[in-house]
C-alpha cells in the first residue's frame, strides 16, 4: 500500500491492516488516515445533497434507528438542524403521503443490512412535502457486521412537478384531438 510521500506498508492479514516498520511510517500513516478522514469529511459537509447517518441497532424496534449525523444539505432542506434530530429517527420526517409499500421495503431491506434506493415523500419542520430519492447504504465494521447506514438524499420536488405538469398537458392535448376528431367527424 502507498501513503503520503510515496511511503510503502507491507499488507498482512487483513487489508485495512499494515505492517508498520517503525516510529516514522506509523506517523505517516496515521498522517495519510487523517487526511483521508479529513476528504471525506469535507465531502460529506459540503455535499449538496442531504445525508443522514443513523446507527444500525433497533431497525425492527418501535423507534426505528438512531440518527447520529446530519450535514447542511439535509437541513436546508427540511429545517431540522442535528440537534433537533439527533437520537430521534428518520420517522419523524414521513407523513400521510409517505408511501407504506416503500417504506415496508426499506424496512425489509434494512433488516437484512442490504442498500435501498427509492423515491418517497418526506415532510419538512414545517409540514411542507417534498419528493426525495433516497440512497441507502450499510456501513460495516471489520468484521463485516453492519454498524450503521447512510442515506443520501436528494430532493426531487421539482422534477415530480414537471412530470406532473406534463402529464396534465398530455391529457389535455389527447382531449383536444379526440374533440377534433369528433368535430370532424359531425362536419362531414
Amino acid at each position: 500500500m502507498s501513503g503520503i510521500n510515496g511511503t510503502s506498508y507491507e499488507m498482512r492479514n487483513c487489508p485495512m491492516q499494515p505492517t508498520l516498520t517503525n516510529e516514522t511510517d506509523t506517523e505517516m500513516f496515521n498522517d495519510d488516515l487523517e487526511a483521508k478522514a479529513m476528504l471525506f469529511e469535507q465531502v460529506v459537509v459540503n455535499a449538496n445533497d442531504g445525508i443522514i447517518i443513523t446507527k444500525a441497532d433497533d431497525i425492527t424496534g418501535i423507534g426505528g434507528p438512531e440518527i447520529t449525523y446530519v450535514n447542511a444539505a439535509f437541513t436546508k432542506m427540511t429545517g431540522y438542524t442535528l440537534q433537533d434530530v439527533l437520537g430521534k429517527t428518520p420517522k419523524m420526517l414521513q407523513g400521510q403521503k409517505t408511501d407504506r409499500a416503500t417504506l415496508n421495503r426499506l424496512r425489509a431491506a434494512i433488516e437484512q443490512g442490504q442498500p435501498f434506493k427509492c423515491e418517497l415523500i418526506n415532510y419538512s419542520k414545517e409540514g411542507k412535502e417534498y419528493w426525495l430519492d433516497i440512497s441507502i447504504v450499510p456501513i460495516k465494521d471489520k468484521q463485516g457486521n453492519v454498524t450503521h447506514f447512510a442515506a443520501i438524499e436528494r430532493d426531487i420536488t421539482q422534477r415530480k412537478q414537471f412530470e406532473q405538469d406534463l402529464r396534465k398537458a398530455k391529457e389535455v392535448a389527447e382531449s383536444s384531438k379526440l374533440e377534433k376528431s369528433d368535430f370532424l367527424a359531425n362536419m362531414s
